[in-house]
């Protein structure tokens, strides 16, 4: 058996990928013949080729009015980043909500801090807790030039950033007496969401206030996740990690266990025990997470730009990503 990203793959299925948007025409179960859009609805899926025959229950319909760049993004990054900001650290917003009705009532009691934030989870972070009145404070590394590091600071305002500090250790980042006035100004920070690591991961615990947590859910900077020892000492501090594809499985085996129930005990109308169908959409933790990100997106609240590419100059433009710049989004192999 291989492993891929934490999963057991059989040798037979080893295909990578695990963004994806497909089309389906036939089948009994999902679509009932007629022309739908799908995306994976389990890690691993492997969607690193141009046709696959799949299980109705490993694919999740979505609407076919929505681009396919911003579908494939459901995948992973869109759902990665409302997990973030819901399960760890209760921000005082019901993200199930509408969020015009959400951001008016003004009942965000938090502010969130993120390294990485030109990153596509870091991106969709910003634009959620935008929509949803919850402030944001970033942490963003140099670029070639102070002013190309200006300008994407500016850019990850526009998404909804209240404050972006250079990403340095050297230069202080949030521990700098003019950020620590500003922040005076915002309500505590109590969630930090870090996808670096290293240093970087030690200057966003050292911005987080009394019991706050920082959640690691990426390792881009190839290095150890610090946390300060005053921090955790004084503070109280408390480091987790989040991945998705736990949350999905843990999330399955709960729908499956309530589908089990429903079937054994849902009864017809003389009283008589009856098999009913049970809907993973009814109270569903991931059926409501789509809705709420759907909704979002409909309202063009969420814009996540992704560069298709093909085989030619795929690699090239991998290197030249290594940037990072703000408005470029993710660059995704696409198969024609």
């Amino acid at each position: 058996e291989v492993v891929k990203f934490g999963v057991g793959v059989g040798i037979k299925s080893l295909v990578g990928g695990d963004y994806g948007i497909g089309g389906q025409t036939v089948g009994d179960t999902v679509g009932d013949g007629e022309l739908i859009k799908v995306i994976p609805d389990v890690p691993g899926l492997g969607t690193w080729r141009e046709f696959a025959v799949v299980p109705a229950e490993k694919l999740r319909v979505v609407p076919t009015h929505i681009n396919d760049e911003l579908l494939a993004q459901l995948c992973v990054n869109l759902p990665t980043a409302l997990r973030l900001l819901q399960d760890f650290v209760d921000l005082r917003v019901d993200f199930s909500a509408s969020p015009a009705m959400e951001k008016k009532k003004k009942n965000a009691n938090a502010t969130v801090a993120l390294n990485a934030p030109s990153s596509a989870v870091g991106r969709a972070v910003l634009q959620i807790c935008s929509a949803y009145g919850v402030p944001v404070v970033c942490s963003l590394r140099g670029r070639v030039t102070e002013k190309l590091w200006l300008e994407d600071a500016a850019a990850l305002k526009l998404l909804g950033a209240t404050l972006v500090v250079k990403d340095d250790l050297k230069r202080g980042g949030f521990r700098t007496n003019e950020v620590k006035e500003l922040l005076k100004n915002l309500p505590p920070v109590l969630l930090a969401l870090n996808c670096v690591g290293g240093d970087s991961s030690l200057l966003l615990a050292s911005v987080l206030s009394e019991d706050g947590t920082i959640v690691t859910y990426g390792n881009m900077g190839h290095a150890p996740v610090y946390v300060p020892t005053g921090a955790a000492i004084f503070k109280n501090i408390t480091a987790k990690g989040f991945w998705l594809t736990r949350w999905n499985a843990r999330v399955g085996e709960i729908e499956a266990k309530k589908k089990r129930w429903h079937d054994e005990t849902e009864t017809d109308e003389n009283g008589e025990g009856s098999p009913v169908a049970f809907s993973s959409d009814r109270q569903s933790p991931r059926s409501s997470m789509y809705k709420t990100l759907l909704g979002m997106i409909d309202r063009e609240l969420l814009r996540m730009p992704l560069q298709r590419l093909g085989f030619d100059g795929f690699v090239e433009t991998l290197n030249s990503a290594a940037a990072g710049r703000v408005g470029g989004g993710k660059s995704a192999l696409w198969m024609p």
